[in-house]
């Protein structure tokens, strides 16, 4: 008989493997639908379903993370009951936490795991190196490479070693590995993620068009159709000014498309006379705001004083290491998360960090190819491999948790060290 297992990758979104299955994408919150005389929990298929039906302006989202960090345990397990089967239990957990988690955070999921759904084993990681792991497994199969003076082959690099940028909702990790290990040292994190952005759009867009001010995720989908990321912030910030503006139509669940759309210039006329939907002209913020990645003390109201951008974390964060080990690392940069989705941001980073990094080392940046879908699932897909992986810290197993709470929490700092 096949081993059970179950790979979370228990982020902003819930990134999910089984044994036997195929991964699975969904959203890490209860949805409650408000109506007059009760409120309903809407299951995973049924959200996206409401949001075709009428949108987010009848709901409440509560979620269990807070900045990226677990802070609501009985919140979690009602979410997890939704994606975790009787037919599951009994098997090995391999689920994510942020570094830098509390001890507190990762003994309630360890608890949460073995002691409500009954399964034998839990072994708790950095989604981080569920992402290096898949790379090396698949020996960069499914990966797109981009790179200016030459790619540095994986074959010449140590097993895993990389540095991982995973650019996530509410923040961005740089965590560097030589041989497999975290180079503690050079643990970076950026204050700017995702939804950075979209709050930075929001809050500019709102100065013009009040009634935005709550429609996050009308924001959210205006920003995947038009955000993208500058070659040059001034160059382009100088021809924003000449250029005629955008014009996005808000979604109205019938004639146009429910998460919005662009209007060509000459059917915006059209529109307005036959009253078939709100538009707005979105101006520099389709790049304005994505520039907090690279800059987020930029000085708008959504950036972060005194904070450097991706560019200089990873900078930081591999002269950080050893220097032996250093010229691996320029030549195998991870960038992960559904953020490198963003137009051009990709190419920046690479030009930066090529201006930065000794001229003799080859930088070379990889990151997940494929639809959405694919992008966000990357740290789950190695899947059993992954699970069986030398790489994974020891599990804990459910026989040697019927200990005092001390003794517990003394197990999983074990295995999070």
């Amino acid at each position: 008989m096949t081993p059970k297992w179950v790979i979370i990758d228990n982020g902003f979104k819930l990134k999910i493997h089984k044994s036997g299955g195929r991964s699975r994408l969904g959203e890490n919150a209860i949805v409650v639908k408000k109506k007059k005389n009760e409120d309903t929990r809407l299951r995973h298929y049924e959200i996206d379903e409401n949001f075709r039906k009428g949108g987010y302006a009848k709901t409440v989202w509560y979620r269990p993370l807070l900045k990226g960090f677990c802070v609501d345990i009985p919140l979690q397990a009602e979410i997890w009951e939704r994606i975790i089967t009787d037919s599951d239990k009994g098997g090995k957990l391999v689920v994510t936490a942020p570094p830098l988690a509390t001890s507190e955070a990762l003994h309630g999921l360890v608890s949460l795991a073995l002691e409500y759904f009954k399964f034998s084993e839990v072994t708790v990681v950095i989604p981080q190196l569920l992402t290096l792991l898949n790379q090396y497994l698949s020996k960069g199969k499914n990966m797109a490479v981009v790179t200016e003076k030459g790619e540095y082959p994986l074959e010449q690099s140590p097993p895993m070693t990389g540095v991982v940028v995973d650019i996530g909702a509410a923040a961005t990790h740089i965590v560097p590995f030589v041989g497999g290990s975290v180079c503690k040292n050079g643990y970076r994190r950026v204050d700017v993620g995702g939804h950075t952005i979209t709050a930075n759009i929001q809050l500019a867009i709102a100065k013009r068009c009040p009634y935005l001010e709550t429609e996050f995720y009308v924001i959210d989908a205006l920003k995947e159709r038009l955000g993208y990321v500058s070659e040059d912030f001034a160059t382009e910030l100088h021809a924003a000014k000449k250029r005629r503006k955008t014009v996005y139509c808000m979604p109205d669940y019938d004639a146009y498309d429910a998460r919005g759309s662009v209007v060509p210039e000459e059917k915006l006329k059209e529109m307005l006379k036959q009253n078939t939907g709100q538009c707005i002209r979105v101006m520099n913020e389709a790049f304005t705001s994505p520039e907090l990645f690279l800059t987020p003390n930029i000085g708008s109201a959504g950036g972060k004083a005194g904070q450097g951008g991706i560019c200089e974390a990873v900078m930081a964060s591999i002269k950080a290491c050893p220097e032996v080990a250093q010229p691996a690392l320029w030549g195998n940069v991870i960038l992960s998360g559904a953020s490198i989705q963003f137009p051009g941001l990709k190419e920046r980073v690479l030009k930066t960090l090529r201006q930065d990094a000794p001229s003799h080392v080859p930088v070379t940046i990889r990151h997940p190819a494929g639809s959405a879908d694919d992008i966000s699932l990357f740290p789950v897909l190695a899947g059993e491999a992954a699970v069986k992986s030398s790489f994974l810290p020891p599990a804990i197993a459910a026989s040697k948790w019927s200990v005092p709470k001390q003794k517990q929490k003394k197990l999983v700092e074990e295995m999070w060290e």
